[in-house]
């Protein structure tokens, strides 16, 4: 008995539906792809425009820095910093940053716009752009390459722990510097600054990035601490950052916080919001949260975050105190289960902690977080 033999035309109803399936996957997954982007921040830890040339001019720096634990009594200019690193650190960092695949990328403590170059893996390769913005009696400037732009906040004048953003051009195609706040509390040598940053992605509309370093040695106590002198500045910087949001607020903005707060919002003395800048408040988020309104709060994505192994000190625990916030419409477009630390890896050990990142890397691990864009 013979079978029945289908045609190629007997078998379209049962094929179309398939093909058309595949066709909306096809274009689903481009239509993700474009609109959304992965966001990283990085504390790299007093990176110097410059590498030591030798292990040697390591060790001689280590020597000053035994003997003048302050910067600007130490002999040799180059070990005026705080951690000494050859070029083989920094092609280390590169290998980190690039491993992170970031189309917006914040860093903090970076001496000028030629140190974030060299991490972001560019020799000679860049120049800087017409576009500046005066800064008191400093000027930001933009610099770009074939394939980023990035700007260094130029506030502390003679410091080396400055904040920077740098972009990807395939994602972003237009980046301009509002202002660059100096959340201008007098530190012990000057304020570090914040940078604020507009952004349009290729695919949405503008929002703004404010690159945040905050003022250390205050991580969980109360603000209101009237004996730390840490905790009263980071007081301080509370109150001049929780106005600026309040007025940003106002002009429906989306934005995005992010940097090294020095804070363990997870740790903070439990309180109310914070709605009067007059009255001392206890907690950084309180002072913050205290001045939006209720259905306005910004979304801490780093909110119950555990810093895996090698990204924390024993001394610190593993509540971060590096953190990215989300406010106005981007708001709830963290993609789930996309937060992640990044702990140094040893190359020549797969798997494995590298052995110095302390030591010569840094003692923050990058943070990312991929967003879907509204």
């Amino acid at each position: 008995m013979r079978r029945p033999v289908l045609s190629c035309l007997s078998l379209l109803p049962l094929a179309w539906p398939l093909l058309l399936l595949a066709l909306l996957l096809v274009a689903w997954s481009g239509v993700v792809e474009g609109a959304s982007l992965r966001i990283a921040t990085f504390n790299i830890a007093w990176l110097a425009n410059e590498p030591l040339p030798d292990m040697a001019a390591v060790a001689t720096c280590q020597r000053e820095a035994s003997r003048s634990p302050t910067l600007d009594s130490r002999p040799t200019p180059l070990c005026r910093q705080g951690i000494f690193r050859t070029a083989g650190a920094y092609r280390l960092l590169a290998r980190s940053i690039a491993a992170l695949h970031a189309d917006v990328l914040a860093v903090q403590e970076v001496e000028g716009d030629a140190a974030l170059a060299r991490v972001l893996g560019l020799a000679s390769t860049w120049h800087p752009r017409q576009s500046t913005v005066s800064a008191t009696d400093a000027v930001a400037r933009i610099q770009e390459s074939a394939d980023w732009w990035w700007v260094t906040n130029p506030l502390p004048r003679h410091g080396k722990q400055r904040v920077a953003l740098a972009v990807r051009r395939s994602k972003v195609r237009a980046i301009r510097v509002i202002s660059v706040p100096e959340l201008g509390v007098p530190l012990q040598r000057e304020a570090r600054g914040g940078l604020l940053v507009q952004l349009t992605p290729v695919q949405g509309e503008p929002f703004q990035v404010l690159v945040l370093h905050l003022k250390s040695g205050c991580r969980a106590a109360g603000l209101a601490n009237a004996t730390d002198p840490a905790c009263q500045q980071l007081a301080a910087q509370g109150k001049i950052l929780a106005s600026l949001l309040r007025q940003w607020q106002a002009q429906k903005v989306p934005m995005i916080l992010l940097g090294d707060f020095n804070r363990a919002f997870d740790e903070e003395p439990k309180v109310a919001a914070c709605s009067s800048l007059d009255q001392p408040c206890v907690s950084l988020w309180a002072r913050l949260a205290g001045q939006l309104p209720a259905d306005a709060e910004p979304e801490l994505l780093t909110r119950g975050f555990r810093q895996p192994r090698g990204c924390y000190s024993s001394r610190y625990g593993r509540g971060p105190i590096d953190h990215i916030l989300l406010t106005g419409g981007l708001r709830g477009h963290a993609l789930p289960e996309s937060l992640t630390a990044e702990p140094f890896l040893d190359p020549a050990h797969p798997g494995q902690l590298h052995a110095y990142a302390y030591r010569f890397l840094s003692d923050h691990c990058p943070l990312r977080v991929d967003l879907t864009w509204p």
